[in-house]
């Protein structure tokens, strides 16, 4: 009995449905519909997928998660793989090398970017040094604008937590009482290259949200750091917000390496020697052991009769209207007051 009831009320439906859109006049009513209802559909699907980034961050979390008192932060393994994987997906042979023998360290950034701006440390500044590389084509929705090279002296800086860049305190309190201690800032080798990742979670309680490299070598620090574009603010997690909109900053990561130091040796210049007097030998005077010297005995300094303006003393016996000879050897004792 139930049968044949949805037997016939599946042909009463069809037939209506037959009449109603397969109808010659209703055609391109139909086409509009069908149309319609694909680019729907095609769009609740896109919107259903996460990206790529976000999708692997998320379901790694699930499966492997290092439990922090009340914060599940990804592993340092997960997140090593992640950045190895991101690192293989770019070509870093054809990028540009850049090198500074003076700080000790070369990089490679792509080759579409613009040449990297230098900024010597003003008055007041913790770091030493800095080297700015900047993309040359920003639109807008670019959130990344490129990525500071920052060099610090580790004689005044002494620590990487002294650094500009690492985290700041989000809760003085926990870190206070000691609840901290398992939620610290984790530096993750990510490769065989010096830089390690400094990184902290947007979850966690205790330092605000930070991601950056860094190696300390000699007796320097170096940090690589991203920055966004002017006007924009990252809210997100930086592991997944980097590496969903910038994730070249991990292959320029893995370029960064230590190269000897060398540094021209400074040009000593020597002292102008002091120019030789230029003078007319004196008419009369008589050698000593100190050189030239008036021949009168019994010398009187006094002005000169026949001359009246200041003149030059050609007698190695100076008188108050004479400039002294330096051919001459003049007593301190007698001369002392015209010199």
């Amino acid at each position: 009995m139930q049968i044949k009831y949805w037997t016939k009320f599946i042909r009463r439906h069809l037939k209506l449905f037959k009449r109603v859109f397969l109808h010659k006049n209703n055609l391109k009513r139909d086409a509009l519909i069908i149309f319609f209802s694909v680019v729907v559909a095609v769009i609740f699907v896109v919107k259903a997928v996460p990206n790529r980034s976000a999708d692997l961050v998320n379901s790694l979390s699930l499966v492997k998660t290092v439990e922090t008192g009340k914060t599940a932060i990804l592993s340092e393994e997960i997140i090593a793989e992640e950045v190895h994987a991101v690192q293989g997906l770019f070509n870093i042979d054809q990028w540009k090398d850049y090198r500074s023998q003076w700080y000790g360290f070369e990089i490679k950034y792509p080759e579409t970017w613009s040449n990297p701006i230098t900024h010597a440390a003003v008055s007041g500044s913790n770091w030493e040094y800095k080297y700015q590389f900047n993309k040359k084509n920003i639109n807008d929705l670019d959130v990344y604008a490129g990525f500071d090279l920052i060099v610090y002296n580790l004689a005044k800086t002494k620590e990487i937590s002294n650094t500009d860049e690492f985290p700041s305190i989000k809760n003085s309190e926990l870190i206070s009482s000691g609840q901290c201690q398992d939620t610290s800032v984790n530096l993750i080798e990510t490769g065989d290259y010096p830089a390690e990742e400094i990184y902290v979670p947007q979850s966690d309680e205790c330092y605000n949200s930070t991601l950056f490299f860094s190696f300390t070598r000699g007796e320097y620090i170096y940090n690589l750091v991203p920055f966004a574009q002017p006007g924009v603010v990252t809210l997100g997690d930086p592991q997944v917000e980097i590496m969903d909109n910038f994730p070249e900053f991990f292959a320029v990561a893995s370029s960064l390496k230590t190269i000897d130091i060398v540094r021209p040796k400074p040009v000593v210049v020597a002292p102008k020697p002091k120019p030789k007097a230029f003078a007319p030998m004196p008419l009369s005077f008589k050698r000593t052991s100190n050189g030239l010297e008036c021949a009168h005995k019994n010398d009187q300094p006094s002005k000169s009769k026949q001359n009246k303006s200041k003149h030059l003393d050609m007698e190695c016996c100076l008188d108050p209207d004479e400039y002294p000879n330096p051919n001459c050897h003049y007593s301190e004792s007698k001369y002392g007051k015209y010199l």
